[in-house]
């Protein structure tokens, strides 16, 4: 267990960093959109088998208090949610200018929904959710 609490770090292995592991990313992976949150997806490189995420909130979404809250929302949402669902690849989680007025509620919740349909689909999917999608983890 994590020193507070069990929240999980996302450490420099697991993070993509470089403007280039982005891009390819976004030209060569699958992408899901939903109401707040596009995810794009590669699928893993030969011998590579952890799940690599970057983040991603523009200046679209607002100022930058406003932008840093979304991607802190957004980076605990996918520690709640890596745990549960058997991710691999490349992930990059982008915001959508809507995020500034969700919750974090509703932020994990559809970050959820896009992780279990990249992992039913392969990352294929598209659309967006429907009113009945699922809630978020259990809380502890």
């Amino acid at each position: 267990m994590a020193p507070d609490g069990g929240r999980v770090p996302i450490g420099p292995v697991e993070r993509l960093r470089r403007r280039d592991e982005f891009r390819r990313c976004y030209r060569h992976g699958a992408k899901i959109a939903g109401r707040w949150i596009v995810l794009h997806r590669l699928a893993p490189s030969p011998g590579r088998e952890r799940v690599r995420v970057g983040f991603t909130v523009s200046r679209r979404v607002g100022k930058a208090v406003v932008r840093n809250r979304v991607k802190r929302r957004l980076r605990e949402a996918w520690r709640r949610w890596i745990k549960e669902l058997p991710v691999s690849g490349d992930v990059v989680v982008a915001a959508r200018p809507q995020a500034a007025e969700a919750s974090y509620a509703e932020l994990e919740a559809e970050l959820g929904w896009l992780l279990r349909k990249v992992c039913r689909t392969g990352g294929n999917g598209g659309g967006a959710p429907s009113a009945s999608k699922p809630s978020g983890p259990a809380s502890p």
